[in-house]
């Protein structure tokens, strides 16, 4: 069995861990678990009754904190630099003849910032799976002074990482083609989710003066990725915010309720209320969510 790391809401400085909270969270956790192991109905009635419990106590309003977009640079410095790895990684594997292209959030870095994103800490590389022979790959970054950091190429989630020295992280993502589209996956509660893409054709760019690929449009693939990623969003969740999450599935209906639970915690009214409102959109059919903004509204600015 799977067991799923505890949550980081508790790593945020923001958030005072009281031995009442620090019991709250092991509650969560203990949640998890139990929907991991295929209690997955009563697992989803018990956090239900959690924010029942938890709201039938709540007398004061929540408030409302200031929730900002990152704009602070990375804080660990590094001797060699994005554009140093990002010219040494093309160079490596330039003679294998294979088209990587920028993704994720180098893609909309590519596309936003013409450049790396400020905050952003990894480089995202796509590549076609039947286009490249992975044991070639890891062998050629390997000669290259390049060394394999996470290896997960044979079995979902299709991913390798690298580093050169102390450099930023590359990694790489393998898509295969699967009755038409185009799979990746995410993580949740370490589990793998298959997340169906459009298939898209490539181009290539110049970028840091290297001659790349990108989907073409890149646009649309970061619109299915991210929604509206045109704006840096200071309310962001890559799993409830994308265009590829089946809500319909039982593990996003859990982690639904699981991560409101957490919102509530964390007691940002802003957080609650935009949860809230996309919770209800998503579910119009769950009673749960249209009676908890009924709930909520005097609780909430």
């Amino acid at each position: 069995m799977v067991i799923p790391v505890m949550p980081s809401i508790l790593l945020k400085k923001t958030v005072l861990i009281t031995t009442k909270k620090w019991s709250q969270f092991v509650s969560m956790f203990m949640l998890e678990v139990l929907f991991l192991s295929g209690k997955e109905v009563f697992a989803e009635r018990l956090l239900e009754q959690w924010i029942d419990r938890f709201l039938s106590v709540r007398t004061k309003p929540f408030k409302s904190f200031p929730v900002d977009v990152p704009k602070q640079a990375r804080t660990k410095a590094k001797t060699i630099s994005f554009d140093e790895v990002f010219h040494r990684f093309f160079e490596a594997i330039g003679p294998l003849q294979i088209r990587p292209f920028l993704a994720f959030g180098t893609l909309l870095g590519y596309v936003r910032e013409n450049g790396f994103i400020q905050w952003d800490r990894d480089i995202d590389i796509g590549l076609f799976k039947e286009e490249v022979e992975i044991d070639q790959l890891k062998q050629t970054l390997q000669r290259a002074g390049f060394r394999i950091v996470e290896d997960f190429s044979d079995s979902p989630p299709y991913k390798l990482k690298c580093a050169y020295g102390d450099s930023p992280l590359i990694e790489m993502v393998f898509l295969e083609m699967e009755n038409g589209y185009r799979i990746t996956y995410g993580r949740l509660m370490g589990h793998s989710l298959k997340r169906h893409r459009k298939p898209f054709s490539l181009k290539s760019v110049q970028f840091k003066q290297v001659t790349v690929y990108v989907p073409d449009p890149p646009e649309a693939f970061l619109t299915e990725n991210y929604g509206d990623w045109q704006n840096p969003q200071p309310i962001y969740s890559h799993i409830f915010h994308s265009k590829l999450t089946d809500y319909h599935t039982s593990i996003i209906r859990f982690y639904a309720k699981r991560s409101f639970c957490a919102q509530l915690l964390e007691g940002n009214a802003l957080k609650i209320a935009h949860f809230l409102d996309l919770f209800v959109h998503k579910y119009p059919q769950d009673p749960f969510w249209t009676s908890l903004r009924k709930r909520l509204t005097p609780l909430l600015p």
